[in-house]
C-alpha cells in the first residue's frame, strides 16, 4: 500500500513540476534571446531567424532589430519587471547610447558596453523612440 502511495506522490509532484516550469511554445522566427524568445513578429531571413524590424515577447519584450536571429541594432527591451534599455544593442548586448530606466523610474543614460555605463551624460540629454 506504501508502494502505490508513494508511486501517487510521485506522479502528481511530477506533473506539478511540469506545469510550473513550461515554456509557452515559440511562434515566428527563430530568435536567440530566450527571455525574449516566445512570439515574434516582424521580419525573418531565408533561415527562418528573426531579422531586421520585429517584436519578441517571452518573459521580456524587445521592440527593433534583430540581425541573424540576434538582438543588434536599435531597439527597446522591456524586462519584466518594468525596467527598460532604449539604445543600441550589439550581439545581444546594450552596446553604445542608450537609457536605461530602473523599475522604479531611475534613469541613467551615455554610453554602455554590456550592463556597464561607460560615460555618463547629464540627465535628459537623450531621448529615444522606437517604431
Amino acid at each position: 500500500m506504501k508502494t502505490a502511495y508513494y508511486q501517487w506522490a510521485i506522479l502528481g509532484l511530477t506533473a506539478f513540476m511540469a506545469a510550473c516550469s513550461s515554456v509557452p511554445e515559440h511562434q515566428g522566427c527563430y530568435v536567440a534571446e530566450p527571455y525574449v524568445n516566445g512570439t515574434y513578429t516582424g521580419s525573418c531571413d531565408q533561415q527562418s531567424r528573426a531579422n531586421g524590424q520585429g517584436v519578441a515577447t517571452g518573459v521580456d519584450t524587445y521592440k527593433g532589430e534583430f540581425k541573424s536571429g540576434v538582438i543588434h541594432g536599435w531597439g527597446l527591451y522591456t524586462w519584466s519587471n518594468g525596467a527598460t534599455f532604449c539604445g543600441q544593442f550589439s550581439q545581444g548586448n546594450m552596446a553604445g547610447l542608450g537609457i536605461y530606466t530602473d523599475s522604479n523610474g531611475n534613469r541613467q543614460e551615455g554610453i554602455w558596453e554590456g550592463t556597464n555605463l561607460v560615460q555618463a551624460y547629464q540627465a535628459n540629454r537623450l531621448s529615444c523612440t522606437i517604431r
